[in-house]
């Protein structure tokens, strides 16, 4: 039992007059007591989960204490409304117990744990009747062996996420999921032109074929790649001074003939290829 729950106060709702039965026809006065507030609940293990059982537990003489707060609670909280006094000792030889089952997992389990929590006291006939409500729940201890790690399932990787993971170093150990988005970034930035670049020798081979794992390069790989990405970012540099040079010259005569550009640009190229 918890000690600071047990500090914690017990409370009770006003008495309930009740009117029951004799054997004999007759009606007698009862008293029902019901806790509204209880600091600590009551646990046991328990192997059988009949409610005979169950009470045959809670009126063993380890459990006796946690009985003897109950009762020693109930009678101060109504200790005005009796005309003698008397010992939790003495409510306890009077006592019979209910067990209301809440809640069972149906998990067979050989033991199982039992948390018991008091209701209400009800008093006729000069004996005492205890209600517990009581939740019960295996008590088992599960561990993964290695024959369980096959039946983990397997993400699966798409190749998708195969070209992409290729976009990433040879010699890193880890491996990023990518998202639709970034592999088609990943797979765009390993698509390049080839007229510019040598021919390897198995350039006849117009078959494209998907690898299993990343690419290696090869050393005329890498340096026609760096080739690509020089002629690329003068490309780039060319088209944004073409684009000032238009604004320069729309700024200065108010016109550019598209015409006239294009078969000057046509005699350019078809005619000063050879000097290049």
């Amino acid at each position: 039992m918890n000690m600071d729950a047990a500090a914690a106060a017990w409370k009770f709702a006003p008495i309930q007059y009740i009117k029951k039965a004799n054997s004999d026809g007759t009606q007698s006065p009862g008293y029902v007591f019901t806790l509204t507030e209880v600091p600590d609940d009551l646990t046991i293990t328990v192997s059988d989960t009949t409610p005979e059982h169950i009470i045959n537990h809670v009126k063993s003489a380890e459990n006796g204490a946690y009985l003897s707060q109950v009762y020693a609670e109930l009678l101060k909280a109504f200790s005005r409304n009796f005309t003698k006094s008397y010992t939790p000792a003495q409510c306890m030889r009077l006592t019979s117990h209910i067990i209301q089952i809440a809640s069972h997992n149906s998990l067979d389990a050989d033991t199982y744990m039992c948390t018991l929590v008091p209701k209400s006291i009800t008093l006729f006939g000069g004996r005492f009747t205890l209600q517990w409500n009581a939740t019960l729940e295996p008590l088992g201890i599960e561990i993964a062996l290695e024959n369980d790690v096959a039946d983990v399932e397997t993400p699966v990787i798409s190749a998708v996420d195969s070209v992409a993971a290729s976009a990433t170093s040879s010699n890193s150990t880890e491996y990023t999921r990518h998202t639709p988005a970034t592999a088609d970034a990943a797979i765009a930035s390993q698509v390049i032109e080839v007229e510019d670049i040598e021919s390897a020798d198995d350039a006849d081979s117009a078959t494209p074929s998907l690898r299993s794992g990343p690419p290696v390069p090869s050393e005329r790989q890498a340096r026609d790649r760096r080739r690509v990405e020089e002629f690329r970012l003068r490309a780039t540099l060319a088209a944004v001074r073409a684009e000032r040079a238009l604004e320069r010259y729309i700024e200065k005569y108010g016109e550019y003939d598209i015409e006239s550009s294009d078969s000057a640009t046509t005699d350019y190229t078809t005619g000063g290829e050879s000097d290049i």
